[in-house]
């Protein structure tokens, strides 16, 4: 910290790029680095510690958040450009998939453990999922809309995002309360 109460963060050993992503309650810093191979790899800053988040065979990862549990959540996409959303709780490493979806992305988890996302369908349709345990449930698109968007959910499971609809006005915003 300086005089003014900054801090400087620093990238990870071997980084030619730095993406702060944003800060848990906790202090811990999360984002995503380029190495010198133009790989791009997840990482979480810990006080002075550095901990890489990477998937098998990923080319590209980010990292959304950490949940007030420690869980860090994101989506990894592979040498195919195909997303893959997942949870990290310690040591365990989860890969999110939405049955019969050509893309997941994972973008929040609520207090309760639900995990929120999007998928992409096979007609290159957005709809918003939710994963509660085992159960995968697609939260049903606007009246009109080409597909849904979630960009973030907080503790209680409230969420926002958006969907198109092919007229004059175009995308159009909801919240989930």
């Amino acid at each position: 910290k300086d005089g003014a109460g900054y801090t400087a963060i620093f990238a990870p050993p071997g980084a030619t790029y730095i993406d702060i992503r944003g800060i848990d309650a906790a202090g811990r810093v999360y984002g995503n680095y380029r190495d010198s191979a133009a790989a791009v790899h997840g990482f979480v800053k810990d006080g002075a510690a550095y901990t890489v988040i990477d998937s098998p065979g990923a080319t590209y990862i980010e990292i959304r958040g950490i949940d007030a549990a420690g869980r860090v959540y994101g989506s990894y996409w592979d040498a195919a450009d195909v997303a893959h959303g997942f949870v990290k709780d310690g040591a365990v490493y989860t890969v999110i998939e939405q049955p019969g979806a050509t893309n997941t992305e994972i973008v929040g988890i609520d207090a309760a453990g639900r995990i929120y996302g999007r998928y992409r369908d096979a007609a290159s349709n957005y709809h918003v999922f939710v994963k509660d345990g085992a159960n995968y449930i697609t939260i049903d698109d606007r009246p009109g809309a080409a597909g849904t968007d979630i960009y973030s959910v907080n503790a209680s499971g409230q969420f926002y995002g958006d969907y198109f609809v092919d007229d004059e006005n175009g995308w159009r915003y909801y919240v989930v309360r």
